[in-house]
């Protein structure tokens, strides 16, 4: 289903698989198998895809507009599994909203796992990020920066500056991130 998002809005746009896989780095063979759901892109390769086709992780992953009050009710939550041991569950929290000002996301990460292998970037510059660490213990790295967070703390920044979350403990991390505008 997935992939018939991306297809929809790569041909919407008028371009070609190898004019997204110059745009994105991911090979064309990749790309081919995303759109026709024989692969299961990670995390980062579907923010790769957004990015290339101007649009949102979210609004990838959103299927359809709401016809009344945008409500998400937390068993409802779209999931995104990614890459099992490498990146966490990202559960979007906020119900698709037509040209919707923020979005939030869900994150749950196991103990010593990380939101992406390396720190990343997301989004334009005037965009910002606000989490809050509901349980567990974490570490925000964000450019060269290091933050230990623990339930309750929380932090604003620029997701354009490349940035990951680290479970630094024994026990599961909850973060609820917000985003505005939606890049997730």
């Amino acid at each position: 289903m997935l992939g018939e998002v991306i297809r929809q809005l790569r041909r919407s746009k008028e371009l070609t698989l190898q004019q997204v896989s110059e745009r994105t780095g991911l090979s064309t063979a990749f790309l081919s198998q995303v759109e026709n759901d024989q692969a299961n892109p990670t995390l980062s390769s579907v923010r790769r895809i957004a990015t290339a086709l101007g649009t949102s992780t979210f609004a990838l992953l959103a299927q359809g507009e709401p016809e009344g009050a945008s409500v998400c009710i937390p068993r409802e939550r779209r999931r995104a599994y990614v890459t099992p041991g490498l990146n966490g569950v990202f559960s979007i929290a906020t119900a698709p909203y037509p040209e919707g000002k923020l979005q939030t996301v869900v994150v749950e990460l196991e103990p010593h796992m990380a939101t992406c292998e390396e720190a990343m970037a997301h989004g334009p510059w005037d965009a910002e990020e606000w989490a809050m660490l509901v349980e567990g213990q974490a570490e925000l790295e964000v450019g060269n920066e290091r933050h230990t967070l623990r339930p309750g703390d929380s932090v604003h920044f620029r997701p354009a500056i490349p940035h990951k979350y680290v479970n630094i403990g024994n026990a599961p991390v909850t973060l609820v991130c917000v985003m505005s505008p939606p890049t997730f």
